[in-house]
């Protein structure tokens, strides 16, 4: 409406009928929230040893369940994970603890993750949870943005982007020795 407002005027008849047509209900999405080990280790106790194995394996990788289901692959010190939002989503993460593959349908975990929490968690919490555990574990920022595939927002963070020799061995060693993700 402002931009009708502003390019064509109050008068024009387009402008009047999107004024006068009704606006949808419009929905708030919760924001994503990251779990402490605490919570994570709460969860899990809570959970099947398959659905667990599963959440543990989102926190790790840092997936969104859309990438989680998708396609990622294990190598010895990282695993790639095609993300599916758009190109620039696809990354490595340092492979610093066992993971497992889908063993149920989205739907099911999500249900008993709810279940479990009193519907506080959702899947994509997952994502923040590991971005945080990340940060906790003192992994430097230029590679967090990387692990989450998120490219830089200055030329400065654009070029301090890459891989470094030995970078993902050091910083799945760092998560290993971490205080907060050893707990598990």
């Amino acid at each position: 409406l402002a931009f009708l407002r502003d390019t064509v005027g109050v008068q024009h008849a387009l402008y009047q009928d999107v004024r006068a047509s009704r606006i949808g209900r419009v929905t708030v999405e919760r924001k994503g929230r990251p779990l402490a080990t605490t919570e994570i280790t709460a969860l899990l106790k809570q959970l099947p040893s398959d659905a667990a194995a599963m959440v543990w394996s989102m926190c790790a990788l840092g997936t969104l369940p859309k990438e989680y289901w998708g396609v990622w692959r294990v190598l010895p010190d990282r695993i790639e994970i095609d993300g599916t939002k758009r190109k620039g989503r696809r990354r490595s993460v340092p492979h610093w603890t066992p993971v497992v593959r889908p063993l149920m349908v989205a739907r099911k975990v999500a249900r008993l993750v709810s279940a479990a929490s009193g519907d506080a968690v959702l899947l994509k919490d997952f994502r923040n949870t590991f971005s945080r555990w990340l940060e906790e574990a003192g992994v430097i920022r230029s590679h967090r943005s990387a692990y989450m595939g998120h490219g830089g927002k200055s030329m400065t963070e654009y070029y301090e982007l890459g891989e470094l020799p030995g970078q993902f061995a050091g910083d799945a060693a760092n998560a290993v020795r971490s205080e907060k993700l050893s707990r598990h």
